[in-house]
């Protein structure tokens, strides 16, 4: 279309108390309730089988780790859910947007990578000196991922692979807001 159009469509709400079959393995899922609502209050009823929850941005939900960098699940988008088994998933509603706290967003010294078709999720556990900095990953040279950490000193970074350029290793610089330096990480 190149001239504005109206376009109407019409149907039903989904039940919010239908059930989403999920398979062992990545499985794509849409969020269809009204109200926004934690990652880990929404998918509580299968924390269970749940191994990680992404958006569409790259951040995740690790429950291992209790761990998110996600905003809270909205209307209309989808995530990619890693489930042990199959399963069937049901919203947990009324409990409302509630649980972790929520992400920083914005980053101040490292700039956001712009999002690629392939990529893989870092976290990064730390301590309370951490807090309130940034962390910058490189490779060859050039930054594929950044985040900040939260309160309890940890740190989730979406690593963006450039054209299939990612090397095996990565190199990783902390900011404090006063200096720049270069970190090594252990697994």
């Amino acid at each position: 279309l190149n001239d504005p159009t109206e376009w109407t469509v019409e149907g039903i709400l989904v039940n919010p108390l239908d059930s989403i079959p999920l398979s062992s393995g990545w499985n794509m899922i849409s969020y269809y309730l009204q109200e926004p609502m934690d990652v880990e209050v929404a998918l509580s009823a299968i924390q269970d089988q749940l191994i990680v929850v992404k958006d569409g941005e790259g951040n995740f939900y690790l429950p291992e780790f209790d761990y998110s960098n996600m905003d809270p699940m909205r209307e209309s988008f989808g995530y990619q859910v890693k489930v042990t088994e199959d399963i069937d998933l049901v919203y947990r509603t009324g409990a409302g947007a509630g649980g972790i706290d929520q992400p920083i967003t914005d980053l101040t010294h490292f700039k956001q990578c712009e999002p690629t078709e392939q990529n893989m999720s870092l976290l990064i556990l730390g301590n309370a000196d951490f807090v309130h900095c940034e962390i910058g990953v490189f490779n060859a040279g050039s930054l594929v991922g950044s985040g900040h950490f939260n309160a309890d000193g940890n740190c989730g970074v979406t690593v963006w692979n450039q054209e299939d350029s990612i090397d095996k290793l990565l190199s990783f610089k902390l900011w404090n807001g006063l200096v720049e330096v270069d970190v090594s990480l252990e697994p």
